[in-house]
């Protein structure tokens, strides 16, 4: 905004428009001293005016600020909540998918030791004279295989 001198820079409430008057020369005694402007009440009125809109306009960026600050705090804070609940879910999970392994784990091997006693107590040959063979649960066949057995057991699936 433009001065009551017409400077287009300087805002009209800066503070040059509140310095002191420089001190007036005395003259001799009778004489009147020079006359000096005086900053008219309108150009006060106006000054203050142009600072109230400015702490006005200051006030709504505020509070814009602040509104905007508790609606983000907000979302912060449901993200928090989903982020500990989904934690939480994550965590049942793997302990539910952990108790199925060890159960998984245990049933393997009794049907493994099964296996073997029943590879154990089978007669011998038979009158072909072909060898009773268990499929799937000789080490050999294990190593041959590249890893753990993976019996395909029908209806043995825990629900």
């Amino acid at each position: 905004g433009a001065t009551a001198t017409g400077s287009p820079t300087s805002p009209e409430w800066g503070p040059e428009a509140w310095q002191p008057l420089p001190p007036q020369p005395r003259g001799p005694e009778g004489e009147k001293p020079p006359a000096v402007p005086e900053i008219s009440l309108w150009t006060v009125v106006a000054a203050v005016q142009a600072v109230e809109r400015k702490v006005e306009s200051q006030a709504l960026r505020l509070l814009s600020l602040e509104g905007r600050a508790e609606t983000a705090e907000r979302k912060v804070s449901g993200l928090e909540k989903a982020v500990l609940d989904f934690g939480s879910r994550l965590e049942r999970k793997w302990a539910a998918l952990a108790a199925l392994l060890r159960d998984n784990a245990r049933r393997l091997e009794h049907v493994e030791r099964q296996l073997q006693h029943r590879g154990r107590g089978a007669p011998g040959p038979g009158p072909g004279g072909d060898e009773p063979q268990v499929t799937g649960a000789s080490p050999g066949n294990r190593r041959a295989r590249g890893g753990r057995d993976e019996p395909q057991l029908m209806g043995t699936c825990p629900r």
